[in-house]
């Protein structure tokens, strides 16, 4: 036996229940003359299979035997272990008889696993019904995921250096490429962020400019030089370009290309 969080009824609100004709404890059935028999004591409760389950509804079953005390019950039901929900309390008289009851609950969730218990008690204590299950027809509603951040994934970016000389900019260097996006990944979505593209000799960076993609996911970044003293007789410059994210591709880093310096 144990006492229900869920139904913290008093004996008096028992009796209340039972109605007005009730008495507090019943005498011995007849003919029976060992008082041992008839002590009046904490309910017997007995849970019983659901039935006449539908997709919203299904009536809850059980026995009972109030041992001559008058007694109040309710069934504990819920979609977990925990229950968390109750029907209200219903009463029964003092006396030593055995009934089945059942009340019907609704507004339940179609093809949905429940679980259940009665519950009884009266003056001298709470006894709780074994744990029984049952699952509402129909077909459970589909649960869609919230709509969030979807994960990450990598990408790949191309680059290529095209050296071009005239009178005003007689040292220009055009990077461009193009993010190649995962697969199922709109350019819509995908196509967008910077892309950083970093100029170096030996192991000096000369130069970093950065460009926003464009919407086929596509890129260009011009560096020009207007003198070759910075280059202190280097022939060649290095250039990276990396993509520098967004929330569905991750970072990437084009394979750095080499670009002559004509003099």
């Amino acid at each position: 036996m144990r006492k229900s969080g869920l139904l913290a009824l008093s004996a008096a609100t028992a009796l209340m229940i039972a109605g007005p004709a009730a008495v507090a404890q019943a005498a011995c059935p007849a003919g029976v003359t060992d008082p041992t028999y008839c002590t009046p004591s904490a309910p017997t409760a007995v849970t019983a299979p659901a039935t006449a389950l539908a997709n919203t509804s299904a009536t809850l079953n059980g026995a009972i035997v109030p041992n001559g005390l008058v007694t109040g019950y309710a069934f504990q039901f819920g979609t977990t272990t925990a229950l968390g929900q109750a029907t209200p309390g219903q009463g029964l008289p003092a006396d030593y008889t055995a009934r089945n009851v059942s009340f019907p609950v609704t507004g339940l969730t179609p093809g949905t696993n429940y679980f259940f218990r009665i519950v009884a008690f009266n003056s001298s204590g709470a006894t709780t019904g074994a744990t029984l299950t049952f699952t509402t027809s129909g077909t459970a509603p589909v649960v869609t995921p919230p709509t969030g951040t979807p994960a990450r994934r990598r990408g790949k970016l191309s680059a290529r250096v095209t050296p071009r000389a005239d009178v005003r900019a007689p040292f220009r260097f055009t990077t461009r490429g193009k993010l190649t996006l995962p697969s199922g990944l709109a350019k819509s979505i995908g196509c967008k962020g910077r892309v950083s593209v970093q100029v170096k000799q030996r192991a000096v960076t000369l130069s970093t400019r950065r460009a926003t993609l464009r919407k086929d996911c596509t890129y260009s970044v011009r560096v020009t030089f207007k003198n070759a003293r910075r280059f202190r007789g280097v022939r060649s410059l290095k250039f990276t370009a990396r993509f520098l994210g967004n929330p569905q591709v991750f970072r990437a880093t084009a394979p750095s290309r080499f670009a002559r310096v004509r003099r």
